[in-house]
């Protein structure tokens, strides 16, 4: 940790922040919101592409010069000289990477994006963290007017992860949410019942056999029949490991949320 930004108490608290939320809605601006507390940034955004439909949705936590619609017209017409969504198109699999990575400051500036958009917010570098959804290039974007060190690149390779598995968290409790109007369809395909949904859903949020068959109307040998059920379809051993499997196999394109801001606040992003 000695050749981190950030002391460990401070990263400490902010990972419990981060795994504190439980609504993807909220998900954008509270982990723009944990960056701007590691990273000093001009902006941050979050931001969202379809791959097959090129449609781009995202929120930005600063002032912008464009409306919504100019810098959209903007956006789509020069997305594709950004180097970091042509690396992830041709398939590239890193996760942290900045603009410097594949340009030079020079070279950047000579972009279409870069003089129709990107200088407009005073930003001369980006440093993009990837969160994996299929079909999608999804990530957070900070941005400033200088380039980034080697020990924030660290910091930020270092906590991809957690931001990958916050939102995933945020995605299956919003996913979730009611219990009399779940909809299990990711999980049914993949041959679990509807009670094993069920008593998936509150394994996923830490119940215990007892409190399960409390909440569902049932005997906690019940319960641990339908466990022994689970981890055989799921092929795991623990509840933990069921709980982590039920994240992989939510379908990511029913659930991921528009994060674009109300029209009358509306913001775009420099990338």
């Amino acid at each position: 940790m000695a050749d981190l930004p950030v002391s460990l108490s401070r990263l400490l608290d902010v990972l419990h922040r981060l795994h504190a939320v439980k609504d993807v809605a909220d998900f954008p601006m509270h982990v723009m919101g944990v960056i701007r507390e590691l990273l000093p940034a001009t902006c941050v955004s979050f931001d969202q592409i379809d791959l097959a439909t090129g449609e781009a949705l995202n929120v930005i936590d600063g002032a912008i010069p464009f409306t919504r619609e100019e810098f959209m017209r903007r956006w789509q017409a020069h997305c594709h000289e950004h180097p970091g969504i042509a690396y992830l198109s041709a398939g590239g699999d890193s996760t942290v990477f900045t603009i410097s990575d594949f340009l030079t400051r020079r070279q950047f500036e000579r972009t279409g994006l870069y003089q129709e958009v990107v200088r407009h917010f005073g930003v001369r570098d980006q440093l993009g963290i990837i969160l994996p959804v299929p079909g999608h290039i999804l990530g957070i974007a900070v941005n400033r007017d200088t380039g980034f060190t080697s020990e924030e690149k660290k910091l930020m390779q270092m906590l991809q992860p957690h931001f990958v598995r916050a939102f995933e968290n945020a995605q299956l409790f919003t996913s979730l949410r009611g219990a009399s109007e779940m909809d299990f369809r990711s999980w049914r395909k993949h041959g679990l019942t509807q009670r094993e949904c069920e008593v998936l859903r509150w394994v996923v949020e830490g119940k215990r056999n007892g409190e399960i068959a409390t909440i569902l109307g049932t005997k906690p040998g019940t319960i641990a029949k339908h466990m022994e059920n689970l981890f055989a379809k799921l092929r795991v051993e623990t509840r933990s490991a069921a709980a982590a499997q039920a994240r992989l196999l939510l379908d990511p394109a029913t659930i991921l949320p528009n994060p674009g801001q109300p029209a009358s606040d509306a913001g775009g992003s420099p990338a």
